[in-house]
């Protein structure tokens, strides 16, 4: 019986069992507005790109979210 219980819960796993590439930025609502917008903040360190990018992350939340 534990055999057959453990053969069911094995197929399921296999069939509904997602990869999942775990990174710094794993998040679902992430994209690559996101990506880009941090790239930007990054190279130039500047207040106007830590605010694009707070916006376009916020921005990729409510849409992901709604």
């Amino acid at each position: 019986m534990v055999q057959a219980m453990s053969a069911v819960f094995s197929k399921a796993w296999d069939i509904y069992a997602d990869f999942v590439n775990v990174t710094h930025n794993s998040k679902k609502w992430w994209n690559g507005s996101c990506t880009h917008a941090l790239t930007q903040y990054q190279s130039s360190q500047l207040q106007e790109d830590w605010a694009a990018f707070q916006h376009t992350t916020h921005a990729a939340k409510r849409t992901f979210f709604d």
